[in-house]
């Protein structure tokens, strides 16, 4: 799986969630330091009160696997 693709299935998940819940997601890509931040805060109005946040790098050797967790952790939010 591509970086795009991992990206992409991760801004499908945040539209879904965004789509079908109150809920705010934030993600943010950070090629610097090649990470993406996955934020879910608990409306759009409380968008400071923060219910997820994880960051993940492509970098770290069991990536994938951490990938798998953090799209499972924001399917509990549909």
């Amino acid at each position: 799986m591509s970086k795009e693709e991992i990206i992409l299935k991760l801004m499908q998940l945040a539209l879904k969630i965004e789509s079908e819940t109150d809920k705010c997601v934030f993600i943010n890509y950070s090629g610097h330091v090649d990470s993406i931040e996955v934020r879910i805060a608990d409306s759009k109005k409380n968008y400071n009160n923060w219910l997820y946040d994880s960051r993940i790098y492509f970098d770290e050797c069991n990536f994938l696997e951490k990938f798998n967790k953090l799209c499972e952790s924001l399917k509990r939010y549909l």
